[in-house]
């Protein structure tokens, strides 16, 4: 259902050249705000607890970890200093996401070429 809604633009020579933009790449300003809305939705819908202090409490098995996305070399010197049996759990969290990434991807492969499932 689509709803009408309104909203301020703080600086009208910005938003002329978003909506050049926009215009630019064939999209609407609505369909861009809708998008932006979807996302922000998905990534912040849970609040992102995953790092409440409450886990250290309530998951015993809880790690301190460099971020996902951090650099390499962050990485490289996390595993440095790990025992062998922190490598091995390590390595294992790194081969079971590799499988979610690579399942993932098929599935939006095939959304894409319309295949669907469930």
């Amino acid at each position: 259902m689509m709803v009408l809604r309104t909203f301020n633009v703080n600086e009208e020579k910005l938003y002329k050249e978003y909506k050049k933009i926009m215009a630019r790449n064939n999209v609407t300003v609505g369909q861009d705000l809708n998008q932006h809305i979807a996302e922000t939705v998905k990534n912040h819908t849970t609040g992102n607890d995953q790092f409440l202090i409450s886990q250290w409490i309530d998951e015993k098995d809880m790690k301190a970890v460099p971020a996902f996305f951090s650099d390499n070399k962050i990485w490289k010197e996390y595993a440095d200093k790990l025992t062998k049996h922190e490598f091995y759990e390590l390595e294992k969290k790194a081969m079971e996401l590799d499988f979610v990434i690579k399942d993932s991807y098929k599935e939006m492969e095939d959304v894409r070429k319309g295949v669907r499932y469930g």
